[in-house]
């Protein structure tokens, strides 16, 4: 009996060199369909051009494929010559446009320096461009190196080479990711480090109120502004570590407060009695010696009822003093009064009603009333 022939079908879509189908079929019967998507090659893909593959970056299963509606191209081989190229072609489609890291995640010692690896297939083509990024803890993203040569603050920090990145010197700024990005002949491909600058931590500030009152909320917090990777916090109480949850310890259990390690707050829903203390904060993050806070000591005072009806009944008391005073005062007429002046008013009389001695009399009389209600100087 005459073996079977398989068929491997090459097709173009019109219009589109940059997306091309490849399949297999025996007879008229298609067994399997791959797409090939395409981002440098802009020529139809064809069967001798066993080199185009490896342009190929994802591969899909299509069912239920309808070869007649392209331009097609079959060639004929035997089944094991066709598997074995086939393998082939695989293992060039997984290699294509690859960007690759030595390590995603790289750790030195602060002011030492270090290399970041990224390394690329030759897809890209002799001259691919090469960009490095960088996006800190608070998100914020800028260029490390672009247009072949290392941007502002970079220059004369970095050394760019076809293995990767490399410090001089690195900081505590300079921890966060950096993106290695490579493009070329229609290519690309990206990968991410992300770079740890190790510092030990500072002294911690700490904030401790020295006085609550029964009842209250209390929160004691602790931060440290140095260390990196960031530090993680533990609080002390007259000399004792507190347990992150005081409800798994027999000696603790009284206790209602709340501690995050990672932020360092201690905080209090209800202080009790049972809360004085001396508390002081340590930060540590596995680089140098962990560091302590100041010490502060911490009362808890009850609500002081007596005291706060004497001070009303005082203010009171006061209260009434005051308006007792100015009503006195007001009596004696020692404040200013806001009543208008008396002013007198003087109309000259007609001269046709009134005789020489007349006018006399009435400007006499005139100038006495204005000398009684007004004091010239």
């Amino acid at each position: 009996m005459r073996s079977k022939i398989e068929h491997i079908c090459f097709v173009t879509v019109p219009n589109y060199h940059n997306l091309s189908f490849v399949f297999r079929s025996n007879r008229n019967k298609i067994l399997n369909i791959i797409v090939l998507l395409f981002k440098c090659e802009r020529r139809p893909f064809t069967a001798r051009r066993h080199l185009s593959w490896r342009t190929c970056i994802s591969t899909l299963p299509i069912p239920h494929p309808k070869p007649e509606l392209y331009n097609q191209e079959i060639v004929t081989a035997e089944t094991q010559s066709r598997r074995r190229d086939q393998k082939e072609t695989t293992n060039s489609l997984h290699a294509a446009f690859t960007v690759t890291v030595g390590s995603p995640s790289v750790k030195v010692k602060e002011n030492e320096g270090v290399d970041l690896k990224c390394s690329y297939t030759t897809d890209f083509g002799p001259s691919p461009r090469v960009e490095w990024k960088f996006k800190d803890l608070k998100g914020s993203q800028t260029l490390v190196y672009f247009d072949n040569q290392p941007t502002g603050k970079y220059a004369g920090r970095i050394t760019v080479y076809d293995g990767g990145l490399r410090f001089n010197k690195v900081t505590r700024a300079d921890t966060g990711d950096y993106d290695c990005e490579v493009s070329g002949n229609n290519g690309y491909d990206e990968k991410t480090i992300k770079l740890t600058v190790l510092v030990p931590p500072s002294k911690p500030v700490s904030r401790i109120p020295s006085s609550v009152t029964t009842g209250s909320n209390a929160r004691l917090t602790c931060f440290d502004t140095d260390g990196s990777p960031p530090s993680t916090y533990r609080w002390y109480k007259d000399n004792t570590p507190l347990p992150d949850d005081p409800t798994k310890f027999p000696n603790f259990k009284n206790l209602t407060y709340k501690m995050n390690v990672f932020n360092g707050n201690l905080e209090f829903a209800s202080v009790s009695k049972l809360d004085t203390g001396s508390y002081f904060c340590e930060a540590s993050n596995g680089e140098g010696t962990p560091q302590r806070g100041d010490a502060v000591r911490m009362e808890v005072h009850d609500l002081n009822v007596g005291g706060i009806v004497a001070g009303v009944i005082v203010a009171l008391l006061a209260v009434g003093l005051l308006l007792f005073g100015l009503w006195f005062a007001s009596k004696k007429g020692y404040l200013p009064s806001n009543k208008p002046k008396q002013q007198a008013v003087y109309t000259q009389p007609r001269t046709d009603d009134m005789d020489d001695g007349d006018v006399s009399t009435t400007y006499l009389a005139c100038v006495n009333d204005i000398n009684q209600n007004f004091s010239f100087q």
